[in-house]
C-alpha cells in the first residue's frame, strides 16, 4: 500500500509526521501553510503538506538528520568531512563536489561535538 509523509497537528500545537494511505486521501486544499489534506480518517484540517524544512525535520530527525544551516538539513551520520563551515559526503574529500551541506555559527555550536569528531581536511 502506497503512503505519503504528512504532518498532523496534534492537541497540544505541536506536529507529528505521519504516513497516510493515498487511497485514504480525499482532497488537498491551499491553507496558510501549505496545503490541508483531508482523508478518510481525518476530515478536519488536522493533517497538512510539508511545507518548509522544519517540517521535514520532525520527519527526519529520528534518522539522524540534524538542521545545519537555514536551508539545509544533513544526514550527519553520513558526514565524512568539515571544511570551511561546510559537511561533504563522499569518502575522498573532494571540494568541487556539489553536494554539501553548510554550517551556521549558531548550528555549530550545536553540532560542535559531532563535527570535531569528522575528519577536518
Amino acid at each position: 500500500m502506497e503512503k505519503i509523509p504528512l504532518l498532523q497537528q496534534k492537541e497540544d500545537g505541536n506536529s507529528k509526521a505521519t504516513w497516510v494511505p493515498i487511497k485514504d486521501i480525499l482532497l488537498f486544499k491551499a491553507a496558510k501553510h501549505g496545503y490541508a489534506v483531508y482523508a478518510k480518517s481525518e476530515k478536519e484540517e488536522s493533517l497538512r503538506t510539508f511545507h518548509i524544512l522544519e517540517d521535514w525535520m520532525v520527519l527526519l530527525k529520528p534518522y539522524g538528520f540534524e538542521r545545519t544551516d537555514v536551508g539545509n538539513i544533513i544526514n550527519i551520520s553520513e558526514a565524512k568531512h568539515y571544511v570551511n563551515k561546510q559537511v561533504y559526503f563522499d569518502d575522498v574529500l573532494n571540494t568541487e563536489s556539489p553536494v554539501f551541506g553548510t554550517v551556521s555559527k549558531p548550528n555549530f555550536k550545536r553540532l560542535e561535538s559531532f563535527l570535531k569528531t569528522i575528519k577536518r581536511d
